[in-house]
């Protein structure tokens, strides 16, 4: 009955003929004829990188244009914090998250000539070997020529950034000496690849709220450009758990506003204009002009979200077990929280060992130790995160040596054979 009542949506287009968008098409699954069809849409999305023909390209441009002018689109643009944090401020690993000792991963250690006044400056997240980037007291950002040696703080290795950090040094190292933005495989592989599968749900998950808004909602009136731009920032783990299959149109809206009435500022800010028109919108849905169904439709997907947003919650404070997507997204959130220095990098690989050795006990079974009882959690998961596959190969950790074989290896007494005499 939930899945009924999940997609019904889907029947059902309230916006006017004028606003109907087609979906996004993934460029691969076109036939021949719709190939020539589309043969313009195609040129565009891989002269912007992407594997997709968009219905919002024109929304997403005018985004980034805004962007590289520097506008503060959303105060939310911060990585969210982890909701184990949020949800339990004192975490599992014994600190205090406002007294964070991996904070400061990176420390500059070797100082060159620089024009740039660097006594009171922070270090921001670069590519390792690249130039180095500082963001000065006055809030400027310059790139300049400091010569800095990673230091890692506390003893886990996946959270303090050592790991990665050592991992990614070795595949760059593969190519001295030529820019990462002119290695094509690479950037396939790190960051267009990901976000690519990321945007095309994410313009899936618009078109459909595009398509089933009404004019009359002020979500409508925001004006297409608008509704992208205010609804394409948001938390993807907190989306994850409201609408984990990535098919409500609403629930990219509801998730972060729900979070955010339970934890206020400890959850992090939204756009003022989002939380704005999405109250608004809660008053058109009072509102004697709101149609009957379309209430009904709106009301079903904040009673779900909710309910799943709750039932989280409780596991949380608990430490109950929750579904492994519920623990991988937390996980690489943990990661952005603490190594700041390669932020947008987490590979699968190490995200697997880090919950193998670090997670809930449930990873302790042997069966997580198969790369294929992973294939389709991170698939499903990858529609929320960028997740990395890098250069380093292998199983996520190295199976437990059977103590038979290392008796026999000892020439010490052993039960190998299986009888019952030993």
């Amino acid at each position: 009955m939930e899945e009924e009542n999940q997609t019904q949506w889907k029947r059902i287009v309230w916006a006017s003929k004028d606003r109907e968008r087609k979906e996004p098409k993934k460029i691969r699954d076109l036939s021949e004829d719709a190939r020539i069809e589309e043969e313009e849409s195609i040129i565009e999305a891989e002269a912007l990188g992407r594997d997709y023909i968009s219905p919002w390209t024109r929304e997403r441009l005018s985004l980034n244009k805004k962007a590289r002018g520097g506008e503060n689109l959303d105060p939310c643009k911060p990585t969210p914090r982890p909701l184990s944090i949020v949800i339990n401020e004192l975490s599992e690993y014994d600190h205090n998250p406002k007294e964070d000792p991996f904070k400061n991963v990176v420390s500059v250690t070797e100082i060159f000539r620089s024009d740039a006044d660097l006594g009171d400056c922070q270090l921001l997240p670069t590519i390792p070997n690249q130039l180095v980037k500082l963001k000065l007291a006055n809030g400027q950002v310059v790139t300049t020529s400091v010569k800095f040696e990673p230091v890692f703080s506390g003893d886990n290795d996946y959270l303090n950034g050592k790991i990665i950090h050592d991992d990614f040094q070795k595949e760059i190292a593969k190519d001295e000496g030529v820019p990462l933005w002119e290695q094509d495989e690479r950037m396939n592989r790190w960051f267009r690849k990901p976000n690519n599968k990321i945007q095309f749900h994410l313009d899936r998950c618009l078109t459909k709220l595009s398509n089933s808004t009404p004019d009359e909602d002020p979500l409508a009136k925001l004006g297409a450009e608008k509704l992208y731009e205010l609804s394409s920032v948001f938390n993807p783990q907190a989306l994850h758990v409201a609408d984990p299959l990535f098919e409500d149109p609403r629930a990219i809206l509801y998730a972060d506003v729900l979070f955010r009435r339970e934890y206020g500022d400890r959850y992090g800010e939204i756009n003022p204009e989002k939380a704005q028109v999405i109250e608004e919108h809660f008053q058109y849905l009072k509102s004697i002009d709101c149609d009957d169904d379309y209430l009904s439709d709106c009301r079903r997907s904040e009673d779900r979200c909710w309910k799943r947003i709750k039932k989280y919650i409780k596991k949380v404070k608990e430490g109950e077990q929750l579904t492994v997507e519920q623990h991988i997204t937390d996980a690489f959130y943990l990661f952005f929280h603490y190594q700041n220095a390669y932020r947008g990098l987490v590979p699968q690989r190490r995200l697997k060992e880090y919950l193998i050795k670090y997670g809930h006990s449930r990873f302790k079974h042997p069966k997580y130790l198969e790369k294929t009882e992973w294939n389709t959690y991170m698939r499903r998961v990858t529609n929320f995160i960028p997740l990395t596959s890098s250069d380093v190969r292998g199983k996520a950790i190295e199976r437990p040596e059977d103590p038979d074989v290392v008796a026999l290896r000892n020439g010490q007494p052993t039960n190998a054979s299986g009888s019952q005499n030993g």
